[in-house]
């Protein structure tokens, strides 16, 4: 989960932008890679890139 706690000050340059690369099955044969663009905008937006299973 991505948690953005913003500040109430405008921003000349704009929202907060991450980049998330998730891979799965690292290091093995089958490994993937997911890149994903996430825009935060709204104040404690919360978002979920992923989650993991044991």
């Amino acid at each position: 989960m991505i948690d953005y706690y913003a500040d109430n000050v405008q921003k000349i340059s704009g929202p907060t932008i991450l980049k998330v690369t998730v891979y799965t099955n690292y290091g093995r044969k089958n490994e993937s890679k997911k890149i994903s663009i996430v825009r935060l905008d709204k104040e404690e937006d919360e978002i979920e890139v992923g989650n993991l299973k044991f």
